[in-house]
């Protein structure tokens, strides 16, 4: 019992860093300017990529929720991808 608890609480830790890491990335493409993205590898902002990028944080973060056990699973799942909507379209 403590064994697969200890693994939890190790795979929780590693999922909640690669969590914080797309976050940061994300945050980091949003503030290149909408010119200058087309110089980079990314052609266009396309909503396929749009829609990719939101459903590995969901992914990444439904992981991570459910390995340190929320409480509130959906309603703070939610609430992440709301908060990073509105903070990456606001940069």
């Amino acid at each position: 019992m403590d064994k697969q608890k200890e693994i939890n609480n190790s795979l929780g830790y590693a999922s909640a860093i690669f969590l914080l890491i797309y976050i940061s990335i994300m945050i980091g493409l949003a503030l290149i300017p909408g010119n200058n993205l087309q110089d980079t590898i990314i052609p266009t902002y396309s909503v396929v990529l749009h829609f990719l990028e939101f459903f590995v944080l969901a992914f990444l973060a439904a992981m991570t929720f459910s390995l340190f056990d929320i409480k509130y699973f959906f309603s703070s799942l939610i609430g992440l991808i709301i908060a990073m909507s509105i903070l990456t379209e606001g940069i």
